[in-house]
């Protein structure tokens, strides 16, 4: 889990050689506003983040998409 306050479901999955893109939806699932900061969905791999709404009041939902590199033997 990233955040306890939140939920993050994975919507659909791209693949291209040498990178994988996914599609999340975020969902605040606090009864408090979320900030939320792209460098947290870093790691190690991850060549892009994009987050639609960086603020979400609570209940609210916004788009994910990060991209990552594939190892060699990897998905």
């Amino acid at each position: 889990a990233l955040w306890k306050e939140a939920r993050f479901a994975l919507v659909a999955r791209y693949q291209v050689p040498g990178l994988v893109g996914e599609a999340y939806l975020l969902t605040n699932v606090s009864a408090e506003p979320m900030v939320i900061d792209e460098r947290e969905l870093f790691r190690p791999g991850v060549v892009s983040v994009g987050v639609r709404h960086l603020n979400l009041a609570p209940r609210a939902s916004t788009p994910v998409w990060i991209v990552r590199q594939v190892s060699a033997g990897a998905d």
